[in-house]
């Protein structure tokens, strides 16, 4: 059986972890926010008839498909953080009702929460990716020089 001040103590770590995850989430939330927008403005050139910029249909494609993997990655990095709360949720109800869980749940929780967070950045990683093929599908066909 532990106090409410050692579950509050075990509880340091996993609610470190949240910090970590929402600085990263935040970061997400923002690119996804940028790929709707551009694929809006895009989507509205190509309707409206103005001036679509340069392959205009496939930056749509690409703008899809990093919106698809940054959805993906946020959902993951939100499990990651109910996983930690699940701990914390674990640690102080074992604590205040003198439950005893096993040993391993809370571990096995912020492992999992730990493989949700991974996944979470490797569908950020993914985005990456994509974003620079789209810059560089915007810039190939550029003059190697700017014209004097």
């Amino acid at each position: 059986m532990t106090t409410p001040s050692e579950a509050l103590l075990a509880s340091v770590a996993p609610v470190t972890l949240i910090s970590g995850v929402g600085l990263v989430l935040l970061s997400m939330t923002n690119r996804y926010g940028r790929v709707i927008d551009r694929a809006r403005d895009i989507a509205h050139a190509l309707r409206h008839g103005g001036q679509p910029p340069h392959g205009a249909r496939t930056q749509l494609h690409i703008l899809t498909e990093r919106a698809h993997l940054l959805r993906s990655g946020i959902t993951w990095a939100v499990v990651s953080v109910m996983f930690v709360a699940v701990i914390v949720g674990l640690l102080f109800t074992g604590s205040f009702f003198e439950t005893e869980y096993p040993h391993f749940l809370p571990g096995a929780v912020f492992l999992a929460s730990l493989v949700s967070f991974l996944i979470s950045l490797t569908y950020l990683l993914r985005d990456l990716g994509r974003s620079l093929e789209a810059l560089h599908l915007e810039v190939k066909d550029l003059p190697s020089k700017p014209a004097a």
